[in-house]
């Protein structure tokens, strides 16, 4: 097939596996609100995996596909967009905002361990099985902590709630059938759409002879990122000004230890030189800036342009490296 199929089969291959990451996200929601879960466990697990279902989904394709090096990649890139573009719109659209004292708490330090090992982690340009497993460890590290007695007794739902939850599984019951078929069909629009962006990415790079993850830091990561912005974007306009700001610190995290993690769990997961050379050195730096941000508890309009500047200049430096 010719490029301009495979650029078309990719865009429409993309919007499959956002939209299938969407019906899946709203349906586990749904589907675990019936059941009676609590909305801590909903809101830790299910929304936390599910912004970056997208990343986990291009990532374990890439590798059924021999194409490891696009994992990263895409991490890696998706983390960026999350900064430079998502906190930038926020800071544009949200003029001025203030970062709850809570969120640091909770947040902040797992984004800083999960940045700093990844980064460590990163420089050798290979992410091994042993390294691998250090990553999904540290994930279960984190929800240890966050379900434990001390630390989640006034978070996780009190006896009465859980009461009331009883009586709605009871209620709704007859109806999840629905969710749990909505859940089947997000699922294999996911794994649909990723099987064939993989492919298309592939096989544009082959083309244009390219890497693949210069394609993957940035075209898949712009596409990977934009659950993460419309759950930002939600929050500010609900006013919820430290959801929107935690929902990157949060979802940065998970991209690192989820969509890196378990995909080098199979296979050793390589970084290619615009990556390593220059993707890196930009994830660090916009991290190191987010870390400061979050320590001022402050986010002003300017800094969001400042955010959009340094993204400009990252697709130009990979580019201009790759040429």
């Amino acid at each position: 097939m010719g490029l301009f199929i495979w650029i078309l089969i990719f865009f429409v291959a993309l919007i499959v596996m956002i939209v299938g990451a969407n019906v899946f996200l709203k349906s586990a929601e749904q589907l675990g609100l019936r059941l009676g879960l609590s909305s801590f466990v909903i809101g830790v697990i299910i929304v936390g995996f599910g912004t970056s279902l997208p990343e986990l989904a291009s990532a374990l394709l890439a590798v059924l596909e021999d194409a490891p090096s696009m994992v990263v990649a895409n991490a890696m890139g998706s983390n960026i967009a999350n900064i430079l573009l998502i906190g930038g719109a926020l800071a544009f659209l949200g003029k001025k905002l203030t970062i709850d004292k809570d969120l640091l708490s909770t947040e902040l330090p797992f984004f800083v361990i999960s940045t700093a090992l990844f980064a460590v982690i990163a420089f050798d340009r290979n992410v091994t099985l042993v390294e691998s497993i250090l990553l999904v460890s540290t994930l279960a590290v984190y929800f240890y902590y966050l379900f434990s007695d001390k630390y989640s007794s006034g978070l996780v739902v009190d006896a009465v709630t859980e009461q009331v939850q009883h009586q709605r599984f009871h209620f709704f019951k007859q109806s999840l059938l629905q969710p749990s078929v909505l859940l089947t069909i997000g699922l294999i629009g996911l794994l649909f759409g990723a099987k064939y962006v993989v492919e298309s990415v592939v096989a544009i790079a082959t083309t244009l002879s390219v890497p693949p993850g210069l394609l993957s830091i940035t075209a898949i990561a712009l596409g990977t990122s934009l659950p993460e912005l419309v759950v930002s974007i939600k929050s500010l306009r609900a006013n919820n000004l430290s959801l929107a700001i935690g929902n990157i610190f949060g979802s940065n995290a998970f991209n690192i230890l989820v969509a890196v993690g378990i995909p080098g769990l199979f296979t050793i997961l390589p970084i290619d030189s615009p990556t390593h050379s220059v993707g890196l050195p930009m994830f660090l730096l916009s991290s190191v800036i987010l870390i400061i941000i979050g320590l001022a508890r402050k986010l002003f309009r300017w800094e969001g342009i400042v955010f959009f500047l340094l993204y400009i200049f990252f697709i130009i430096e990979l580019f201009t490296f790759t040429t």
